[in-house]
């Protein structure tokens, strides 16, 4: 850092200042702040700060001047902007009235701000241009000094910081916000989705309930049928004739097939709401084989199928649920 830099930092109207820039309050009362600030200590007529949008410049505050002779928008390429735009540098101008840039672009409209001398700088931070900075004297000609210019260009930096600052948080707080409205959409999403399951698992258990009752009335009823038919068939066992003992043997298999298609049902149901009871315990897997043979073989007899097992010597334990094993035997 140089001697006449060093000269700046330490004078007491720079302290006052940067302390408008680095305050915490909002951005609008900050540059009110600023503008005002920057036109007492430099002994100005006005200040104007103006924010760069696209190719445009906006007046984001000013002081000394009023706001019907201030022109709202000014293009960047053209005049003292696009000279400390294009150079990133401060600029000055002594007499308006005969700087080449100036004298065909201001003073041109009747209700037009009228200043003689300008000083501006260009606000800078990471690179990025956010706008310019400008005093203006309107009485009698002001030649500004280097000192002068270094200062209004630390000002100008600092201003940019801020509207960078601005910037970031802005951009934070919205990605903040997104996130939020995310965050809600999903959790909402997830609510519809436990209701939505919720929702599936009680029609799936009034389903089951539903199966299960009509199960059990079907099955008690069929169970007496059989019943009454077996003890009418023994009853009558040395009477009737052949034709009536098939017939006998119809009911029951039949009465059998609606008991076994209703317990598959039931099976079925218990399996997919995830309520199928499964019992292991040890079995002889040779004896179960053994009695489910027995138990088919004369049906399988009458329809002309040899039904038959080959064991092995040894008794086979297992850690068996018998009833599922039997069904799938």
């Amino acid at each position: 850092m140089n001697t006449q830099l060093l000269n700046i930092l330490e004078l007491p109207d720079f302290t006052r200042l940067t302390s408008y820039v680095l305050t915490d309050s909002n951005l609008e009362t900050q540059s009110k702040q600023v503008v005002k600030g920057v036109k007492e200590i430099f002994s100005a007529d006005a200040c104007i700060i103006r924010i760069l949008k696209k190719d445009k410049l906006f007046v984001l505050a000013s002081n000394g001047v009023k706001a019907e002779n201030l022109l709202p928008i000014l293009p960047s390429n053209k005049g003292l902007a696009q000279k400390m735009l294009s150079n990133d540098k401060p600029v000055k101008v002594f007499d308006v009235d005969a700087d080449p840039i100036t004298i065909k672009m201001i003073n041109r409209n009747k209700n037009e701000f009228k200043f003689v001398s300008f000083a501006g700088a260009p606000l800078i931070a990471d690179g990025k241009r956010f706008g310019v900075i400008g005093i203006y004297i309107t009485k009698s000609k002001r030649e500004f000094t280097n000192i002068e210019l270094e200062k209004l260009k630390i000002v100008a930096n600092l201003v940019a910081i801020r509207l960078e600052n601005v910037r970031l948080y802005s951009a934070l707080n919205q990605s903040a916000k997104k996130m939020k409205q995310e965050v809600k959409i999903r959790q909402e999403a997830e609510n519809k989705l436990r209701v939505a399951l919720q929702e599936a698992e009680n029609s799936a258990k009034i389903k089951s309930e539903f199966f299960a009752q009509i199960s059990h009335e079907i099955r008690t009823p069929v169970n007496t049928l059989l019943n009454f038919t077996g003890l009418i068939k023994e009853e009558y066992e040395q009477k009737v004739n052949n034709g009536m003992e098939e017939n006998f043997d119809i009911i029951s298999r039949a009465g059998k097939r609606l008991i076994r298609t209703i317990d598959l049902i039931l099976d079925m149901t218990d399996l997919q709401a995830g309520t199928y009871d499964y019992y292991p315990q040890q079995i002889n897997l040779k004896a179960l084989l053994a009695e489910t043979v027995d138990e088919f073989f004369f049906p399988a007899k009458k329809k002309n199928i040899t039904l038959s097992a080959a064991y092995a010597d040894a008794d086979y334990s297992m850690s068996l649920d018998e009833y599922t094993v039997k069904q799938i035997l």
